[in-house]
């Protein structure tokens, strides 16, 4: 490529950036009709200077661009005596200028980079903004991004912008193209790479230990984190005959609580259908007949299997009476990808009537049910074997477990409570008859709270405390915690649970962002029973099924109006109004957001730090890799580009000896003269390398870039 044809490919690129700066600035202000600027006329002008001012450059003619475009003006003012096509044309002589010594200032890319957030403010804001200003900002970021890498690279950026605008305005047939074998082919390749990446950040999670790192998904450990943020990775495919209802898929439970969280896994050795004989034995006395007890419960089967999740801990529904297929060979210590199992569990409407009837029943702790008892029920409700699930042994191990509950310390530890806790359990469930009362009253007053997944309450003394009085939001960790502490200030035994909430919509699929946490109550009679207290979920009353019975058959009821619906739910009394945060507790909420904007900048820094130290790492392989000779010339080559970079303009050495009469200091000169001398020696005669020369050029590289010069040096 010639000289002119380098200038003048220099110059198109350059303007093409000047006239995206220009464009939106224009738009913008002809808003506001400042001068009465008319976009036609404007852009014209200033497509005429940029025309003129390319011709003198590759006629080689630049310094005459700013003497002759002036009269473009006056001219037209004198032809046309038009005072709206004199300003316009005036307007565009002007931003023209300033756009054109602006980019050719030192700090143009400062300069081009402010620009660009100027006009992102004023533009994106605006719903109405037009396809051509939106190219203009494409080519002004690919400017700026070329500005801030590497000019020459920078350039190819800069079209690849300008052909990708262009493209938006290519006109195209009112027929639509048939497109789906590329549609398709295009989607098969980005799923190959979707599960590539998926794959292989799971298996990187399984060397790094990933499952307690990241807060988007399960994790094993009950501690008290940051904030949160969802994931859509598939965790587990949950295929269920049943339908219409959410699901909680409980991994583990915790049972002691400490100011960093629950910390310690409840290890109840208990086989997982233990809370069947209790419920059964509940059954049994509660005199229900088949179809009461069929409005709020149904027998449903599910295959679990495990995607991009790891873990020790067993996912199933609360309420599973039998695994029957995938743990043939036993259950494996860790859990992973392709792991998979078949269960059958019981679903429960916990607001239906007969349900609550049965739940307040005090009957319930008086006495339970024999083994035959049971199996009588389970045989006639649900058609179930019950000896096929359960030995007579197990139902009795089962109901001692569970009767030792509601005296175990561990379920009624307040350690964590304080005078301020004891008294708002006091006073939300004041005048309540039951525990099941107490714990739906509980479970309302907390879906007061804000819903706020970037909470974090960790360097709060009493993180529960904090939530309930000072914060007042958080996510479902917080919410879960403050539920369980306040059960147990009632007196009634509870536990914090991690798992997923499977959705009445998630068509089979469980994400990492379904993750979750709640707690649950341990009734008297009926044993766990899980509550949702997290503000943003949909609790037991809103996803009720709404069935009654009638001459002994069961109808679905539909309410007329809302009046009915509420009628049909749980009456909860109006809740205590939240008090209001006191200024200490604002301040230490400040000093949080503060504390963690500084752990992500530090973080941010930590990471750019790390990918500079790969790449120079990469760099430094790559070059102990090369030959002698390979290895001089690149050396020779970073020489020769920071020369290049303080030639003066337009000036290019077609050899490297063209450089020396430039360089001020004459014993550089002299040593660079020895290292072109010995480099041209190599490359043309075929000498070997000797190593002071290499190591000669290795060190003119690292310190080449120190030096600065313009003038030639006279020749003597």
């Amino acid at each position: 490529m010639s000289d002119v044809s380098r200038r003048l490919w220099k110059f198109i690129l350059e303007g093409l950036a000047v006239v995206a700066l220009a464009i939106p600035m224009l738009e913008w202000l002809q808003r506001f009709s400042v001068l009465s600027l008319d976009s036609r006329f404007f852009l014209f002008y200033f497509a005429a200077f940029f025309l003129a001012a390319m011709v003198l450059t590759a006629t080689g003619h630049e310094s005459l661009i700013f003497r002759l475009l002036p009269a473009i003006p006056i001219a037209v003012l004198v032809i046309s005596r038009d005072l709206a096509l004199f300003i316009n044309s005036l307007g565009a002589l002007l931003i023209y200028a300033a756009l054109h010594f602006l980019r050719r200032a030192p700090f143009w890319k400062w300069a081009a980079a402010g620009l660009l957030v100027l006009l992102l403010t004023l533009w994106l804001p605006d719903e109405t903004m037009p396809g051509y200003v939106a190219v203009c900002l494409i080519l002004i970021f690919a400017t700026v991004l070329s500005e801030f890498l590497n000019r020459q690279s920078g350039y190819w950026i800069l079209l690849f912008a300008l052909v990708m605008g262009i493209a938006l305005f290519i006109p195209s047939s009112e027929e639509p193209m048939r497109w789906e074998r590329t549609r398709a082919f295009l989607s098969r390749v980005g799923n190959f790479f979707e599960t590539t990446y998926k794959d292989v950040s799971y298996f990187l999670e399984g060397i790094f230990g990933g499952e307690d790192v990241a807060y988007t998904g399960y994790s094993e450990a009950g501690r008290l984190n940051g904030g949160t943020s969802g994931s859509d990775r598939e965790a587990l495919l949950f295929e269920s005959n049943g339908k219409g209802h959410p699901v909680y898929l409980r991994g583990a439970e915790y049972a002691k609580m400490d100011p960093k969280g629950f910390l310690e896994k409840d290890e109840t050795e208990l086989p997982v259908n233990a809370w069947f004989a209790m419920y059964l034995s509940a059954l049994s006395k509660s005199d229900f007949w088949k179809a009461q007890v069929l409005c709020f419960s149904k027998v449903e089967r599910a295959t679990i299997t495990f995607q991009y999740l790891r873990t020790s801990d067993l996912i199933i529904p609360a309420t599973t009476f039998n695994i029957d297929k995938g743990l043939e060979h036993g259950l494996p210590e860790r859990k992973k990808k392709g792991f998979t199992y078949d269960i059958n569990y019981i679903a429960f409407d916990t607001v239906n009537p007969y349900y609550l009837e049965m739940a307040e029943n005090p009957a319930l702790s008086e006495s339970t049910a024999t083994y035959s008892e049971a199996c009588a029920v389970a045989k006639e409700v649900y058609g179930l074997d019950l000896s096929a699930y359960m030995s007579e042994e197990a139902y009795e191990e089962s109901l001692r477990a569970y009767a030792a509950i509601s005296t175990s310390p561990e379920y009624l530890d307040i350690s964590m409570g304080t005078e301020r806790t004891k008294q708002l359990a006091a006073k939300i469930t004041e005048g309540c008859t039951s525990d099941m009362e107490k714990a739906l009253r509980i479970e309302a007053y907390l879906r007061q709270y804000t819903y706020d997944t970037s909470t974090d309450l960790r360097d709060y003394d009493n993180y529960v405390e904090a939530f309930l009085f000072d914060v007042q939001k958080g996510y479902c960790v917080h919410y879960a915690s403050a539920m369980v502490l306040l059960l147990r200030e009632c007196g009634i035994p509870a536990r914090f649970v991690q798992g997923f909430l499977y959705g009445k919509d998630s068509e089979g699929v469980v994400v990492e962002g379904d993750a979750h946490a709640w707690p649950e109550a341990y009734i008297e009679g009926l044993g766990w029973i899980n509550f949702e207290p997290t503000a943003v979920m949909a609790n037991a009353e809103e996803t009720q099924w709404g069935l009654r019975t009638y001459e002994g058959g069961i109808a679905t009821v539909v309410p007329e109006n809302k009046k009915q619906q509420e009628q049909q739910q749980v009456e909860t009394p109006t809740p205590p109004v939240l008090p209001e945060s006191t200024p200490a507790a604002k301040e230490k909420t400040a000093g949080n957001v503060f504390l963690t904007i500084g752990i992500y900048l530090l973080s941010v820094i930590g990471i750019a730090g790390l990918l500079l130290l790969l790449t120079l790492m990469i760099r430094r392989i790559r070059y102990a890799r090369l030959s002698p000779e390979r290895r001089l010339k690149e050396d020779l080559g970073t020489v020769c580009r920071y020369l290049d970079r303080d030639l003066p303009e337009g000036t290019k050495a077609a050899s490297v000896f063209e450089y020396l009469p430039y360089i001020k200091d004459e014993t550089l000169r002299s040593e660079l003269d020895r290292l072109f001398r010995g480099y041209y020696r190599v490359r043309f005669r075929g000498d070997a390398v000797e190593e002071p020369l290499a190591e000669s050029m290795r060190e003119m590289a690292g310190r080449i870039r120190r030096y600065k010069f313009r003038e030639p040096v006279a020749e003597s």
